[in-house]
């Protein structure tokens, strides 16, 4: 962020002025200039990590209390309730910091399948334009940025980045009854299918102005919204 130094890093009281409760951890490194507060929210946990020219609003999903195997901390669906709290804690957020030269909005999905088949369908699916050998292929990666104007700022180019990747789980077998053979079954390992969005505006010169960050903020949610329903559309 521009003007954002070494102190304003682990000086600044952007939590305080943003979130309602204080944070329950908080650490800093005054050499490095950098400063972590965190505190569980709702049922999910909310860092803020701020360094000199950047600062990151994080929401992690805590892990799931469940005892089944190959279950993943989720968020929820993406959807526009579980992107509330975020959106929300982004609004506040631009109306008390320094003025910011780059915004980004980013994100991990994940889905399980049974198998390699219908793991890849899966991934078919989100890339209408590509054509996968299911019978072919164990492991899957794919990254592509299909930038375009802001709507909100003409000046602004939005980077759409979607990387798309499916593998088998290699470990964390369990086992649960039994078999026929009254020997113990072994349960299937799945394919994780994940998508990792990264949605950004570019560099350019000059800052964002103050009354049209969190517009653009709220087209990098979009954008984000529409790859991980519609997938890659060129």
């Amino acid at each position: 962020m521009p003007g954002f130094s070494v102190v304003d890093s682990v000086e600044n009281t952007l939590w305080e002025s943003v979130v309602e409760s204080k944070p329950s951890v908080e650490r800093v490194d005054y050499q490095k200039g950098t400063k972590e507060q965190s505190r569980a929210l709702n049922d999910d946990h909310l860092v803020m990590v701020s360094q000199p020219g950047r600062i990151d609003w994080i929401i992690n999903a805590v892990e799931p209390k469940s005892s089944e195997p190959y279950q993943i901390p989720s968020l929820g669906p993406m959807s526009v309730d579980t992107l509330k709290l975020l959106t929300g804690l982004a609004k506040k957020w631009m109306g008390v910091c320094p003025a910011v030269g780059r915004l980004g909005f980013g994100a991990s999905l994940g889905k399980l399948a049974p198998g390699a088949e219908d793991g890849l369908a899966t991934i078919q699916r989100c890339l209408p334009s590509m054509k996968l050998g299911r019978q072919s292929i164990s492991d899957f990666h794919y990254r592509v940025n299909r930038p375009v104007n802001s709507a909100s700022e003409a000046r602004i180019m939005i980077n759409r980045i979607g990387e798309w990747s499916a593998w088998q789980f290699s470990t964390g077998n369990s086992t649960t009854g039994t078999a026929p053979s009254g020997q113990t079954a072994e349960v299937p390992r799945p394919y994780f299918c994940r998508l990792d969005l990264d949605i950004n505006t570019a560099a350019f010169e000059g800052e964002i102005p103050e009354d049209a960050a969190y517009a653009v903020f709220q087209e990098l949610v979009e954008h984000g919204h529409e790859i991980a329903t519609k997938g890659d559309i060129p």
